[in-house]
């Protein structure tokens, strides 16, 4: 599988190769998702929010009057988000190069709680031995999480993609289901995580 700097200059893009899922996910799909989020952005109404895994910032038109934090564990993505944040003058958006299974870094970093931390597509994509690192450290900077993620991955493990148990994760770490919503169209959920859970 291609690392995130190996995909990120056509990542999301049209020259990624003319498809019927690129056409469903950029014409289809991102739409929908963002029109779920910003619903659900102005229930939580966050003054601060991480988003963990923000790749070319695609959903960084949802965070205007938000302060942002956006992180990105690659490099290459990051630049393209910062070229995104310039053309459209996101001065409210942070954006931070860092690994969210990484626990000393993400706390070092973070002596705070965000009201509202998003994941969107990215924590299928760590595997099995890591994912309870990256939700702990989701969890211990958190109020309120979103968390849109596949509940029957279209690729395999060898593929880069896993399917977690994520309402047993979250609640490892004393978050619960708020609420659930399943995506139109998609084999995915976008749950809404409450920090308070037994």
């Amino acid at each position: 599988m291609k690392t995130w700097d190996e995909r990120a200059g056509n990542y999301l893009t049209w020259r990624e190769g003319f498809s019927f899922n690129l056409i469903k996910r950029n014409l289809i799909y991102t739409p929908i998702l963002k029109m779920i989020l910003k619903k659900k952005l102005k229930e939580i109404n966050p003054k601060l929010l991480l988003e963990v895994g923000c790749g070319p910032g695609r959903l960084f038109d949802l965070y205007n009057n938000i302060e942002s934090v956006c992180i990105d564990s690659s490099e290459k993505m990051l630049v393209r988000a910062n070229g995104l944040m310039e053309n459209k003058k996101h001065s409210n958006i942070t954006l931070l190069l860092m690994d969210i299974c990484n626990q000393e870094s993400f706390f070092k970093k973070f002596d705070l709680f965000f009201d509202v931390v998003i994941t969107s597509n990215v924590l299928l994509h760590i595997p099995h031995n890591k994912i309870d690192a990256a939700i702990k450290n989701i969890c211990g900077v958190a109020i309120n999480v979103i968390c849109v993620e596949w509940v029957e991955p279209n690729a395999n493990e060898r593929e880069g993609c896993y399917l977690h148990d994520y309402e047993s994760l979250f609640g490892k770490h004393g978050f619960f289901v708020n609420d659930s919503l399943k995506i139109p169209f998609e084999k995915q959920i976008m749950y809404h995580f409450v920090s308070g859970g037994e």
